[in-house]
């Protein structure tokens, strides 16, 4: 891999490391705490790649880990509405779920403009009779789909805040050290580019790097213009969830099944813990696991029970080439 010739173990540029600290969410995440806290159904929303997702995966570990204090208790349940079937809820899983945590729960419906209208109400009407904490709305537009969520959340809306030029060029530089892969006149230009988007900034990035980067010479400003930044920003934004690997993004697979393939690209997992990970029922990921088997992307790598999977051989080698 291109990184390899730095000395890096991993890929500076993977958006999968992304924190609240690099990308200024502390004002989002304590007013988003201070609303859940009060027991209110809230909605965050900003454009992709400005950090909703990650501001949320990180207070759910937060709050599942008990690290913070008024909310010590309390369990997260996330949904991705692009991706995982919410239409039983609260059967089955998420069930089973609610009634071993009581009235604690916090539910937090991530591509919420996504969502089909009876698949949104579910979650409020819990919420409005008292059976959930908190209900959490994800999306990029300000104002829900229906005009029931609209009056349930009122004024509890937190938007994501714009990020600065200079915030993207110092987040691209941190994440390469003291190795110069970009010079800062690069880096300015590739932030404006992405329309001050981190998520797309680090991807092409890496993008260009994989092409272009040497140990022996920094990559100019000459050098990025050569590509069309607006094609490549519309190739991410098309094809990969953040950090993801492009050619699994591309595949001709279902989301939860990229899902499943990006997270095996990692390490080894069981059923139990990809079915937690993930937030979808150990029915479904069993399902999925056996139709990637079958077309050879997954492969079982521990028989000792639980079973661990992984990718297969030949898939990992295809995906992982230059």
């Amino acid at each position: 891999m291109w990184y390899e010739k730095f000395n890096f173990k991993q890929n500076p540029y993977d958006i999968r490391n992304l924190s609240e600290r690099l990308i200024g969410e502390e004002a989002q995440e304590s007013q988003l705490i201070k609303w859940i806290n009060s027991n209110q159904a809230i909605l965050l929303y900003g454009p992709t790649g400005t950090g909703k997702t990650t501001l949320v995966t990180n207070l759910k570990r937060k709050i599942d880990s008990g690290k913070i204090d008024d909310l010590k208790g309390a369990k997260c349940l996330y949904y991705s509405c692009d991706r995982d079937d919410i239409s039983k809820f609260p059967g089955g899983y998420m069930k089973a779920k609610l009634l071993s945590f009581g009235k604690e729960i916090i539910v937090f419906l991530d591509e919420a403009h996504f969502g089909k209208n009876e698949f949104l109400i579910k979650p409020s009407a819990f919420w409005d009779s008292k059976k959930i904490k908190s209900v959490v709305y994800i999306q990029i537009n300000e104002k829900p789909k229906l005009d029931q969520l609209y009056r349930r959340i009122g004024i509890h809306k937190i938007k994501m805040r714009n990020i600065s030029e200079d915030e993207i060029v110092q987040l691209l530089k941190q994440r390469s050290g003291d190795v110069g892969i970009f010079d800062e006149d690069a880096l300015k230009h590739i932030a404006n580019e992405c329309k001050l988007n981190p998520s797309i900034a680090l991807q092409i990035c890496d993008t260009i790097a994989s092409e272009l980067a040497q140990p022996e010479k920094v990559i100019g400003l000459a050098d990025v213009r050569k590509y069309n930044l607006g094609s490549l920003k519309h190739d991410v934004e098309e094809t990969a969830e953040p950090g993801m690997n492009q050619k699994i993004a591309k595949l001709d697979v279902s989301k939860q099944q990229k899902r499943i393939l990006e997270i095996l690209r990692i390490s080894s997992r069981t059923i139990a813990q990809l079915s937690e990970e993930m937030g979808v029922p150990i029915t479904s990921i069993s399902t999925q696991l056996g139709r990637l088997m079958k077309a050879k992307k997954a492969r079982v790598v521990d028989q000792n029970k639980p079973k661990r999977y992984g990718l297969d051989e030949e898939f990992e080698r295809e995906i992982l080439s230059d």
